[in-house]
């Protein structure tokens, strides 16, 4: 734990610790949650002001980017949640979670005469504790949830073939930018709408996703104006198992590759009918080195490529006058259960926007996500006397009120069924309220 200041526990005295109970006027002795959490409030707001400091010295837009210099731009974000378990799952609390963002990009093209290059970093900063060591879900309540580190988080050049119906990208890459992406589910926190957890629980440490990247080589074609296909050779182990912090890049022949392609279909422009920019993707991933069953005895010969298949869809429902209206997504998707603790996986949600007069940009959404134990896990688990509950279900409730070209506040409620499929954990409501500081 870092230094925590004298006069911070001062101020947060009040907070109240992981157990429910409030510690007033404990200025001399403060619990380690309570440190932990006035720790990160106060890391939280440093961090929020550095971002708006850099933001304010230049006078853009909403959602636009900083110009640097010609075909070089950047982006600079902040994003924190502060969470409360209010009844249910492990032990009642409150946690707070940050991230920041920090993203440069070059048009090689423009910047440099190299046509049809870009090039792109990304570096991330985390913060923070985890709400989920309160609930104990399977799933993640929040999408910020990660270890506390700087690190370069993207690193990679991209270059296009054939009047852009061809793409190569090369470097440290996240899967999750192209791959399973479905983009009215990025409203929420939970993170199985941001990507399935059946794809999200496999490999040693994890697919090339948020927090820990790989290399990668990356093919996209478009096959035509509607439907286009993406192929990507992975790092089999992103990062270091052992270290979570900092950048670890490399790769050996014993880490094997993880192999996802996804075939996309996108609905003709209708003039503005409903389901006008609507998606229908086809995933499908796999490993190619084996992975023991779960269970299998050390050294034994139990062992399967890991693999999986997914499908959603992604749609505009209704149009209110010029808004974006009503849209939903649904997604399923099935994991190898012989290596997996989850076997199958449903989610979907509605988002609606403009609900509001006057404020357009709002967005209110309603979603669930239901994650399966797969019969492998259930067997396993039989066979070392535990009793496990079939499945968790997230049910989630969230209001984004941008106040501000730069600044917007979410409130998200969380209901989450059979957390961890615990059954000696009951159902859990976590209130989050997330902040998001951008330019």
């Amino acid at each position: 734990m870092r230094p925590f200041p004298r006069w911070a526990e001062k101020s947060f005295g009040w907070l109240a610790s992981v157990d429910g109970n409030a510690h007033v006027g404990s200025a001399d002795v403060v619990s380690l949650e309570e440190e932990r959490l006035a720790h990160g409030l106060v890391m939280t707001w440093i961090r929020a002001g550095l971002v708006v400091l850099v933001g304010a010295g230049y006078v853009v837009p909403a959602s636009s980017q900083l110009t640097l210099h010609e075909g070089i731009t950047a982006e600079v974000a902040h994003t924190a949640d502060f969470a409360t378990n209010v009844s249910g799952g492990v032990k009642r609390g409150s946690s707070y979670l940050d991230n920041v963002d920090l993203t440069l990009t070059f048009d090689l093209g423009t910047a440099w005469g190299w046509a049809g290059a870009k090039a792109f970093f990304y570096v991330l900063g985390n913060n923070g504790s985890s709400p989920s060591e309160l609930v104990g879900d399977v799933q993640t309540v929040s999408n910020l949830d990660a270890p506390d580190t700087w690190k370069l988080y993207e690193g990679w050049v991209e270059q296009e073939l054939a009047s852009g119906r061809l793409s190569l990208k090369a470097g440290l890459y996240d899967l999750n930018s192209e791959f399973d992406v479905i983009d009215t589910g990025g409203l929420f926190l939970n993170s199985s709408h941001g990507i399935g957890p059946d794809f999200s629980q496999t490999g040693e440490n994890g697919p090339s996703i948020f927090p820990t990247t790989s290399l990668a080589l990356r093919l996209r074609a478009s096959i035509s104006e509607s439907v286009d296909f993406k192929l990507a050779a992975l790092d089999g182990i992103p990062g270091d198992v052992q270290d979570p912090g900092g950048t670890h890049v490399g790769w050996t022949s014993d880490e094997g590759l993880l192999i996802a392609g996804e075939l996309a279909y996108y609905t003709s422009p209708g003039g503005g009918d409903v389901g006008e920019g609507g998606t229908v993707v086809l995933g499908a991933f796999a490993y190619t080195e084996r992975t023991e069953h779960l269970g299998a005895m050390p050294g034994g010969t139990a062992s399967s490529r890991n693999h999986g298949i997914y499908v959603f869809a992604d749609h505009p429902l209704y149009a209110a006058g010029n808004g974006p209206g009503l849209s939903g997504f649904v997604r399923a998707g099935v994991a190898d259960t012989d290596v997996n603790q989850i076997g199958t996986y449903l989610g979907a949600g509605f988002v609606y926007a403009g609900l509001l007069p006057g404020r357009e940009p709002d967005r209110i959404g309603l979603a669930v996500a239901h994650a399966r134990n797969g019969a492998g896990f259930l067997d396993y688990r039989s066979s070392q006397g535990h009793q496990q509950d079939g499945a968790e279900t997230a049910i989630e409730l969230t209001y984004s009120a941008q106040l501000m070209d730069w600044l917007s506040l979410q409130p998200d409620v969380q209901y989450i069924i059979n957390p961890g499929t615990d059954p000696a954990l009951g159902n859990a409501l976590m209130l989050s309220l997330r902040s998001t500081i951008s330019f």
